[in-house]
Formats: structure tokens, sequence, C-alpha cells
């Protein structure tokens, strides 16, 4: 026989979904949710507007630039070749150790060739040698040893008695000595010195007429020495 109590005792009813919440109301809870949210979007919108503000008043005030027709067009500089020295050539020749033909530019010294010749022999007379004499192109720079006399020329423009290969012919300025120039008409012994001095202390003679800056040397006195002199 069966149990009646147990019998007695409804089987579980299974739950059923809630129906679903009309549109009015559905609205209703929307409209109550912005509302609780309000005060901080209100909150939000017044510090980005405050942020922009800021900005605003705080950036840097913009630079007009000029239209580009106004603008100046920079100047490029032309850059100035530098001259190079002229190239000359002279002989070294007597108490040197390399005597030779050589190449040089033009304003070298008499000291600078004598190097590029290998230097001074050991008995060489410097009392009688200008080392700080310009040279020229073409010009025989000789230096004597103690002693020595300077050998005549076979060939070359000068000679020992400051001629041009003629010692008949014109007294050389750059070669001549003391008592060679006084050979010349109106040139005495001062002179004389002052022709050796001037070419000494400022270089060869480059023209005949270049002797004006001699003291003791005017006008009519260059004219009667031009046709007997050369440089």
């Amino acid at each position: 026989m069966a149990d009646s109590t147990t019998s007695d005792i409804p089987a579980e009813v299974p739950a059923r979904p809630l129906p679903p919440l009309a549109p009015l109301e559905r609205l209703r809870d929307a409209i109550d949710q912005w509302r609780d949210r309000g005060p901080w979007l209100a909150l939000a919108l017044l510090a980005v507007t405050a942020f922009g503000i800021a900005w605003y008043v705080a950036r840097p005030p913009a630079t007009a630039k000029p239209p580009p027709e106004l603008a100046l067009p920079v100047a490029t500089p032309i850059p100035v070749p530098t001259p190079r020295p002229a190239t000359i050539t002279v002989h070294v020749a007597g108490a040197v150790l390399a005597p030779d033909v050589i190449a040089t530019t033009e304003g070298a010294r008499v000291v600078d060739v004598v190097e590029l010749a290998g230097g001074l022999a050991s008995d060489a007379d410097l009392d009688r040698v200008n080392l700080a004499g310009q040279v020229v192109d073409g010009e025989r720079i000789w230096i004597p040893r103690l002693g020595e006399d300077e050998p005549l020329l076979t060939a070359g423009d000068s000679t020992a008695d400051g001629s041009d290969g003629d010692p008949s012919g014109p007294v050389n300025l750059n070669r001549a000595t003391a008592e060679q120039l006084e050979a010349l008409p109106g040139v005495g012994p001062a002179t004389a010195a002052a022709i050796v001095r001037h070419r000494e202390e400022q270089g060869p003679f480059g023209q005949v007429d270049s002797l004006l800056d001699v003291p003791g040397i005017g006008t009519a006195k260059l004219e009667s020495i031009r046709p007997l002199a050369t440089v």
C-alpha cells in the first residue's frame, strides 16, 4: 500500500519568466538613470569648457609670415680665385752643393734658391753675397768662394763686368759693381753707391726707368743713362 503522506505533496512547479516591461516603463527607467547622472555630466562639461578657454587664452600669438613675393633673395658671394705666383728660372752656380738651373716662384730671394741648390758650400764667401736680394727670371746667382773671382761667362745674358754678352755692351744695373756703374754718364761714386744700396735694399731693378727712385738721378740724367744701361 502506498504512503499517503508522500502522495499528498504537490510537485514543484517551474518558474515562469517575468513579462517584458512595457515601452513606457523602459522610457521612465532611462529618464530616471539620466536624472541621477545629470550633475556629474554637467561638471564634466563645465571642466572641458574651462580647459578650452584656458588653452585659447594661453596659446602663443600666431606669427604672420611675409608673402613669398616679398622675401628678398640671398646674394651668394662669388669666390675670387687666388692668383698663383709666376714661375721663373734661375741659374745657381759657384759655392753651392748642387749648382743647377732651378725653377722657383716670382719674388723668391737669393737664400731661397741657394737652399734649392743644396745649400752653401763650406768655403762660400758670404761677405760678397746679398742673400736677401730678390731674384729675377733668367738670372745667374753666383756664390763666390773665399779668394775666388767670378769667372767670365761664355754664354748667357750677363758677364762679370756687368754687361750683356759683350763687355762693351750696356751696363747691367743688377750686376755691375759700383766702379762699373761709374762708367755711366753723370754717375759718380756717390750715385753709384746709391744704385748698389737701392738694389740691395729694394731688390733688383725691374726696368732702367726705376733709376728715378735712386737719390741723385733725375729725368735728364736718366735720359743719358737709358741707352747705355740694361736690367
